[in-house]
């Protein structure tokens, strides 16, 4: 718990940028891992009746904790930097929007590399749990009459024009997947 009286201190201290790097929870325990196993539970249980299961993963959203072996797999020196990273924006609504001027991070290439890292990192770790999620779909025999829909809510501007987050119509924020499956049909 902490107190009201503590909040604005602490929404002041900390900002974005500032959330990315590992969590010490092994990857068994993660959020994610969490969220995963519970769909999982959850497709066990159906005992043959028709369902609907929401899965509204956290990750990837601040703080970008990744599990350390995740964090790993994406060298943070050989992350992409955005070729718009620099952009000065005189002609955007954006100029001055969402902190850009404040959280000048999101205008340090090699902070945006570690940030991409963390980022990057999330993904895979989701990607995998989606995949053990699939693949008990198939243990139990629903693939084939099971629609799946996978879609995120926003993107995420990783430095591109100098921003973070979203909330900008640039293909980086706005551009989310949509995936859908069903055997046959879709």
């Amino acid at each position: 718990y902490i107190p009201e009286s503590h909040l604005s201190s602490l929404r002041k201290k900390w900002k974005q940028p500032d959330l990315h790097g590992t969590t010490s929870i092994p990857a068994e325990h993660s959020i994610t891992a969490f969220q995963a196993k519970q769909t999982i539970a959850a497709l066990e249980r159906r005992k043959d009746q028709k369902f609907i299961i929401t899965t509204s993963f956290h990750y990837p959203h601040a703080p970008m904790l990744p599990p350390v072996k995740y964090f790993e797999m994406f060298p943070v020196d050989e992350m992409p930097v955005p070729r718009s990273i620099g952009d000065k924006m005189e002609n955007s609504p954006y100029k001055n929007t969402n902190g850009r001027q404040i959280y000048t991070e999101y205008l340090d290439a090699n902070k945006v590399q570690f940030m991409t890292a963390s980022y990057y990192a999330l993904i895979q770790e989701l990607d995998d749990w989606i995949g053990k999620i699939m693949a008990k779909l198939d243990e139990l025999n629903l693939s084939d009459n099971t629609l799946v829909i996978f879609t995120s809510d926003h993107g995420e501007m990783l430095g591109a024009h100098g921003m973070r987050e979203k909330n900008f119509f640039y293909e980086e924020s706005a551009r989310i997947p949509l995936i859908m499956r069903l055997p046959g049909k879709i």
